[in-house]
């Protein structure tokens, strides 16, 4: 998701990209996790405006970021996972941006009054498909997603199980493909289908709807304020998908003319084009609230929570090994404890190469 924020605002504006290179993405400052980022700032030739981070993997969440005196913006999104987690470390950042309205109005509730939406996008290049509505298709129904052997995903695997009784489902892994690769099995699909783990708006239907297929997807709070049922796409309640899809097989035409309004809709509502217009709208907005003293100074302690508490709920060992580096004893019982927290953090790295479970985000105990 940064990397195709960062594509359509460098048309607009200058960026600067810091973090792990990952498949086909590079930064410009490949820094790995768990360096900071106040040493490169020193050295770059212009101060940033705005520091701009996203909730993703492989993550580059700044150990230093708590103390870096720049307007701060944070892209979230799996908070309908991770909610509690998020809101928390929320907290150090002037702006948040949800990816639907009733996460933001939740997130207010939480005390992050600094919260907005901006709804996913799609990328064109990866995704627009020029509408053909008689192309032959290999399969009566396609999904493109994780079908992972973890509790989270025990509903999606039951319900594609069910279908699969009684339909032709092609199922992807989507980490198996890469680029536009996931596009072009989408134009093989008759219908595509779309599953929430967890009541939440996801990445794959402004996609699907912009590679032009008509989309199955269940009906999940906020989904009505972006998009229209019958119009852009097809809802289903989990007690109705089979009649739902019967009803669509059997009628071709209806899902093919649903299929080409609702790629027509993304296309002028929902790329990152539009979005990076909207988002920078928000960042020169924060900037000028920023320079004008508009943003409220926060607690110390209560950001050094919010840090360690990002790196805690991502990788333990990195929440530990950030605890060690930032905590100061003041007094010998501290130092003892403190001599403790690092013979557990060396243990578990251990531990972690040994039994190759991830403690530390490079999965190497480094």
């Amino acid at each position: 998701m940064g990397a195709f924020y960062n594509k359509a605002l460098t048309k607009l504006t200058s960026t600067t990209t810091v973090g792990p290179d990952f498949s086909e993405t590079t930064s410009d400052f490949p820094l790995s996790p768990g360096e900071p980022l106040k040493p490169l700032i020193e050295k770059l030739e212009r101060k940033p405006d705005v520091i701009l981070c996203f909730y993703s993997k492989p993550d580059y969440f700044p150990p230093d970021l708590w103390e870096i005196n720049i307007p701060k913006i944070w892209y979230v999104y799996d908070t309908h996972l991770h909610f509690d987690e998020l809101s928390t470390t929320a907290y150090l950042f002037d702006l948040v941006i949800c990816t639907d309205e009733p996460t933001k109005e939740k997130m207010i509730h939480a005390g992050i009054e600094n919260a907005t939406s901006l709804g996913f996008a799609a990328d064109k290049d990866f995704y627009y498909r020029e509408y053909q509505a008689n192309k032959p298709r290999k399969y009566q129904i396609g999904f493109a997603g994780n079908l992972a052997n973890i509790p989270q995903f025990q509903t999606r695997r039951a319900l594609i199980r069910q279908l699969q009784k009684k339909y032709d489902v092609k199922v992807i892994e989507h980490h198996t493909f890469s680029g536009a690769a996931v596009g072009d099995f989408y134009q093989d699909c008759q219908l595509v289908l779309n599953h929430a783990i967890k009541d939440d708006l996801n990445m794959r239907v402004p996609e699907v709807l912009l590679s032009g297929r008509p989309l199955v997807t269940p009906n999940v709070t906020g989904i009505e304020l972006q998009y229209k049922d019958s119009e852009h796409l097809f809802i289903y309640e989990n007690n109705n998908i089979e009649e739902l899809i019967d009803r669509l097989l059997a009628a071709p035409d209806q899902a093919e003319l649903v299929a080409q309004q609702g790629q027509n809709w993304v296309l002028n509502n929902h790329t990152y084009d539009q979005r990076a217009q909207d988002l920078l709208e928000k960042i020169n907005d924060l900037i000028l609230k920023f320079k004008a003293g508009q943003i409220p100074h926060k607690n110390k302690q209560l950001k050094q929570f919010a840090q360690f508490n990002y790196h805690r709920f991502r990788y333990i060992g990195d929440g530990l090994t950030w605890l060690n580096h930032h905590w100061e004893p003041k007094n010998a019982p501290e130092k003892a404890l403190k001599l403790i927290l690092k013979a557990f953090i060396l243990s578990l790295k251990v531990i972690s190469k040994a039994s190759k479970r991830p403690y530390f985000q490079d999965n190497k105990g480094n």
